[in-house]
């Protein structure tokens, strides 16, 4: 009897560790799917970041990582994402309010992308928790 109870609080325990493993969020996928569309880039260096499917998991896509127990995105890794070979390559403000969907976001790496400075009271405050070079 007692090995018995203790098989099944093994087994829920089990279970609800596997029912908080997921993907990503749908707010954040649609967060970075939009940080994507800002880019003002000719070359997508962001092939992996589908938005053809709805159910597609951003913690697969390139330059994310979520946390395995959450599914929140936590690193983004969003260095030299715009091709500097094209000369009239568009000045590019950065809208730091894209950034806002992301609770647990610990790392953020935007160097190499040439920004040329911020839309203003777009959500600025938040990179300020952030260490990053542009």
């Amino acid at each position: 009897m007692e090995f018995e109870v203790f098989g099944w609080w093994l087994l829920l325990a089990a279970f609800f560790q596997l029912s908080s493993i997921h993907g990503c969020l749908r707010e954040e996928r649609v967060a970075l799917l939009q940080f994507k569309a800002s880019l003002n880039s000719s070359y997508d260096y962001l092939t992996s970041w589908d938005s053809s499917q709805e159910e597609s998991n951003c913690c697969d896509w390139a330059r994310v990582e979520c946390d395995n127990t959450t599914g929140h995105v936590i690193k983004l890794h969003l260095f030299h994402l715009r091709d500097f070979s094209n000369i009239d390559l568009e000045v590019w403000y950065l809208n730091a309010s894209l950034f806002l969907p992301f609770q647990e976001l610990k790392y953020l790496d935007l160097h190499g992308n040439g920004i040329s400075g911020w839309v203003p009271n777009e959500g600025m405050f938040i990179l300020f928790c952030f260490s990053f070079s542009v």
